[in-house]
């Protein structure tokens, strides 16, 4: 896990039918991370957008974080675990999953 140093993840693409946006970022010292993170899947009816962005590791070409979304703007909250392995993207959350590499 990282330590004081500044970080960020920035990732734009899509896996499948999905369209992933990723601009988060944490600052030396913060307790957890800002930005962005939005999975948009019309075949499966998901315009997930996370609301809360908790601490966030980075390693090399690894990241991951986690945090709370909606799956549909009128769904409940939900934590979601969001990974990405060099160009593999992992998206969990209770209701909906996503995996596959992260196309420009």
């Amino acid at each position: 896990m990282n330590g004081p140093e500044a970080r960020s993840l920035v990732r734009r693409g899509s896996v499948g039918t999905a369209t992933v946006t990723i601009d988060v970022a944490q600052g030396g010292g913060s307790r957890r991370a800002t930005g962005t993170f939005t999975v948009s899947d019309p075949r499966a009816d998901i315009a997930l957008e996370m609301t809360e962005i908790g601490w966030l590791q980075t390693a090399g070409d690894w990241a991951s974080f986690t945090g709370r979304a909606r799956l549909r703007p009128s769904d409940v909250e939900r934590s979601v675990l969001v990974i990405v392995d060099g160009p593999t993207l992992f998206v969990d959350t209770a209701g909906y999953g996503l995996t596959g590499a992260l196309q420009p």
